[in-house]
């Protein structure tokens, strides 16, 4: 919806319970790599770094940045920068908090080549922890819906080690290329598709509760904000 490349998944019931099916993107001729690992594989010579530049699970915001930009293997994808601010700006809009170095990547060939992996690892997104009781009490307080939508975490930290709040970093324009990003976003979000896609989340499949009551709601409005 967003024209960003994302994993194949599909919900399913399996043993009497909602599963997410997810796809395997990768085959006998691409094999995935981690952001993790392609950071590990730096020097730790490498300059203005606040973390040895080896630390693959490191996610000083300053860091990550100087690494795309030094990682031999992403200098030569198209688009890994745009990539990374693409997920930054819509992470933050999902609520997805995990966006640790582990959940994005490229794929090699056997040749060599690279090339971006599609976006996966989005599970843990749209407050997904929420129970029917505490949606129910949420959606009668509007202060805690509005809570919901804007104080979103975010993986990344600032040089002295302090959370970073995406939808802040976003607003203050700090970044250009963060403010590219948010420009793509901008462009591509119509909040009636989005209406439309969780209108299509039946509320029971096979006698299985998929999206238990309040949940359509309480998801519309926090998206509305």
């Amino acid at each position: 919806m967003l024209g960003i490349s994302v994993h194949e998944t599909v919900l399913g019931i399996r043993g009497g319970k909602v599963v997410c099916a997810c796809r395997d993107f990768t085959d006998d001729d691409w094999e995935l790599v981690e952001f993790h690992d392609l950071k590990n594989s730096l020097s730790d010579d490498e300059p203005r770094f606040t973390e040895s530049a080896s630390t693959g699970s490191g996610v000083v915001l300053a860091d990550v940045r100087a690494a795309i930009n030094r990682i031999p293997e992403l200098v030569g994808i198209e688009g890994v920068t745009e990539r990374f601010w693409d997920m930054f700006v819509t992470d933050a809009f999902i609520c997805n908090i995990d966006r640790n170095n582990t959940k994005w990547g490229v794929l090699p060939d056997r040749k060599g080549h690279y090339r971006l992996a599609p976006v996966y690892g989005d599970g843990n997104s749209f407050n997904n922890k929420r129970t029917e009781t505490v949606i129910e009490r949420r959606l009668s307080e509007e202060d805690l819906i509005r809570q919901d939508a804007l104080d979103v975490r975010s993986c990344y930290v600032t040089d002295q080690g302090r959370p970073i709040a995406p939808l802040k970093y976003i607003a203050s324009g700090q970044d250009p290329q963060c403010t590219l990003a948010f420009g793509r976003f901008m462009e591509r979000y119509e909040l009636d598709r989005l209406y439309a896609l969780i209108d299509s989340i039946p509320e029971q499949a096979m006698g299985v509760t998929v999206l238990p009551e309040g949940f359509r709601e309480y998801h519309k409005e926090v998206m509305a904000w």
